[in-house]
């Protein structure tokens, strides 16, 4: 079943600047395809119009920022570097819509105070010590100070050059590298949400 809510339906095709489809279905999460240009929002219970507009923010940024035939090229042949572009690119794609769009920064903390909050995320209660490298990374830049992720000096080297990657083939580049990194630190996959 898919709803709509047209007056936000074209202010998402505002802010992507094109005809983007807006689909409202039941779905785990929010999704921008970016060859057919559909973008998904969940119909999650009770959500507040600040989270809402975080996930549309979120989509939107691929929608302006996400090269499709790079984001193709970049994630074909390995699964595990698609989970890592698809963070730094998230970290990147959201920077943009921060600066692009100022008034979104409020939507941004409030929307993933909310996440943090319903546990969308399923981190809450888990220590982030436990957690793999990329999904630290992740938390980092979405959840920022609610939750207290910690990196070593090592790590932190590679999360300073997420926050200044400007260009996908930055993100791509970066991400090759964590994931090398991560494989040389013995830290394994199979965790990675």
């Amino acid at each position: 079943m898919t709803t709509t809510t047209p007056n936000l339906d074209k202010l998402t095709n505002l802010l992507a600047t094109e005809n983007i489809t807006v689909e409202h279905r039941k779905v785990p999460t929010a999704s921008f395809d970016v060859k057919s240009r559909i973008l998904t929002l969940p119909l999650w219970k009770e959500m507040s119009k600040e989270l809402y507009h975080l996930l549309i923010l979120h989509e939107v940024g691929h929608a302006l920022y996400t090269p499709e035939e790079d984001w193709v090229d970049a994630v074909k042949d390995s699964k595990k570097l698609k989970g890592y572009v698809n963070v730094v690119e998230d970290a990147r794609i959201e920077r943009n819509m921060k600066n692009k769009y100022p008034g979104s920064r409020r939507d941004f903390t409030v929307g993933y105070k909310e996440i943090y909050d319903r546990d969308i995320f399923g981190v809450k209660y888990k220590p982030t010590e436990k957690m793999n490298f990329i999904d630290r990374v992740n938390l980092y830049f979405k959840l920022g100070s609610s939750m207290d992720v910690t990196f070593s000096s090592e790590e932190m080297k590679y999360v300073e050059r997420v926050e200044s990657t400007t260009t996908f083939d930055d993100v791509v580049l970066l991400s090759e590298e964590m994931l090398a990194y991560a494989k040389e630190t013995a830290e394994t996959d199979e965790d990675h949400d």
